[in-house]
């Protein structure tokens, strides 16, 4: 997998995002682009914006965490990102995001 020239901008979003994981709202995944998250285990969802300063609103650019809460902390399992969160083409504007796993 090649990286994103900006992915580093996402690895830092996502260390936030462990470190402080109730400042981020719950990914609800409902097109299914992502893996499902095994409720039962106690794994959620979380996204946060990435803004550079080049869209109006929330922009295009996400990252989300799979997570799971482990002895009161927050444990990272998966990280993605999207560049195109509202999807592109014929799918542009209906949340079709095209996910990209990162480390």
């Amino acid at each position: 997998m090649s990286a994103h020239p900006i992915s580093h901008y996402f690895k830092e979003v996502a260390r936030d995002m462990v470190v402080n994981p109730k400042a981020y709202q719950v990914f609800g995944n409902a097109e299914k682009k992502l893996p499902k998250a095994n409720s039962k285990n106690g794994e959620y969802y979380i996204e946060a914006d990435v803004d550079f300063g080049i869209a109006e609103g929330r922009g295009q650019f996400r990252v989300v965490c799979l997570c799971r809460e482990d002895k009161g902390k927050t444990v990272l399992l998966k990280k993605y990102y999207s560049k195109t969160h509202y999807g592109t083409g014929s799918d542009a504007g209906k949340g079709k995001a095209d996910f990209v796993e990162f480390r």
